[in-house]
């Protein structure tokens, strides 16, 4: 459950952003916030990116040509004038200070959250039962892949790499729905080299 009340001292007003930042995988901190104090919050987070070179928790992997991202922070922002607000993931490369972001669906980021949180359920959930469901027709996912960008719709896509007997199979799946699957399954989640392209050429820190 989220905090109701801004986290700053003395505060009181109501919170409307909530940011969960993550490492290796699971929820570190929460931070609960109301309108004024996130502007002021992100900006100062915005100077900081800018000035500091924060690397991802863990040892760099490949695979392919490919580098591993992991989560870094979910954003439920309620501010927008949109049904839920906005949600957004971003990720950062582990063992580095690249970072990809881009907004989720309410789904799942719920999903997401409780993936990180590592919170159990009485009875599987979409994700679990996805897992289940390549398992029990013999397959492995070895990995998620952030494969493709479209700069002009600002849109992602993904794939899972799944091995079933000595058969490769490459199924197309949301971006937000392939991480989530990545935590439930504990496999990396891969970059491609078109992606990464397109992040150094287009990058900027979060705010």
């Amino acid at each position: 459950m989220f905090d109701t009340t801004c986290q700053f001292p003395l505060c009181g007003q109501r919170t409307v952003v909530h940011v969960l930042r993550a490492e290796n995988r699971k929820i570190v901190t929460m931070i609960h916030l109301c309108q004024s104090h996130a502007r002021s919050h992100f900006q100062d987070e915005r100077d900081w990116y800018e000035s500091v070179s924060r690397v991802g928790k863990g040892k760099p992997a490949t695979k392919g040509n490919g580098i591993a991202f992991d989560v870094d922070y979910l954003l439920w922002d309620e501010t927008l004038d949109m049904p839920w607000g906005r949600h957004y993931v971003n990720l950062i490369e582990v063992g580095g200070i690249r970072r990809l972001g881009f907004p989720i669906g309410v789904e799942a980021s719920s999903a997401l959250s409780f993936a990180l949180h590592r919170s159990q359920a009485r009875r599987p959930m979409t994700h679990q039962a996805m897992a289940q469901l390549i398992a029990s027709l013999g397959g492995i996912l070895q990995s998620v892949e952030i494969d493709k960008f479209s700069p002009a719709e600002q849109i992602y896509e993904a794939k899972l790499h799944i091995r079933q007997m000595k058969t490769d199979m490459d199924v197309d799946l949301r971006p937000s729905d392939a991480i989530v699957l990545s935590l439930v399954c504990d496999v990396p989640i891969i970059v491609s080299p078109i992606v990464l392209a397109a992040l150094d050429k287009h990058y900027s820190p979060p705010c």
